[in-house]
């Protein structure tokens, strides 16, 4: 993960797309094929808004992220498309995980239906579901998966505690190392964690 300086970093022009710019380091790393920088978000009084019949719920989990989130995991998207480097110039787009679309939508095909950030009496701004990624398994490698519907967001100028989801080409060890590294030397001034990373 990197953590800004202060908060206060996120406030000026240095911050504005501080995620996406750590994303695009990682990835010039050699032997790296995508990079992603994520943070959790709670929607406005910890509910979503779905259009269809305005059912308001709240939900486990919210991932701000960049373009290549899914990529960097190894997630295809089953319904509609992939986030793209575009979506950062809009107020937000959104691909739900299959469980999250029956628990806004039911029976009804999410993509291209509008998600409210917030409850229904907030002012928090609707944003349109473009995908939908598959059916997580009920255990991996025996352990039990988190079956939490969740929402994952791209939208524009985001700046926060960032995780850092790498995929590389190879097993070379010294890939994270180097990671690490690149990172460093993007925010100087930052905290940086550990950086997870998978082979492609």
């Amino acid at each position: 993960y990197v953590r800004p300086a202060s908060d206060s970093v996120c406030g000026t022009p240095a911050g504005r797309n501080f995620m996406y710019n750590l994303a695009l380091r990682a990835k010039a790393v050699p032997g790296v094929r995508y990079a992603s920088a994520s943070m959790h978000f709670t929607p406005a009084h910890g509910l979503f808004t779905a259009d269809v019949k305005l059912t308001q719920r709240s939900v486990g989990r919210g991932t701000l992220t960049t373009p290549d989130f899914f990529k960097a995991q190894g997630i295809t998207i089953k319904d509609g498309r992939d986030f793209v480097p575009g979506d950062l110039n809009s107020d937000g787009v959104v691909i739900l995980g299959h469980d999250a679309e029956r628990y806004f939508y039911g029976n009804v095909p999410a993509v291209g239906r509008m998600l409210k950030l917030g409850s229904r009496a907030s002012d928090a701004p609707w944003v349109r579901v473009i995908g939908i990624a598959p059916l997580t398994p009920d255990t991996i490698n025996g352990n039990p998966v988190d079956r939490t519907p969740w929402v994952t967001l791209v939208r524009r100028d985001e700046c926060g505690d960032a995780a850092i989801y790498a995929r590389t080409d190879n097993q070379d060890p010294r890939t994270p190392i180097a990671l690490y590294h690149a990172l460093r030397a993007a925010e100087p001034t930052a905290l940086v964690g550990p950086v997870r990373s998978a082979r492609g």
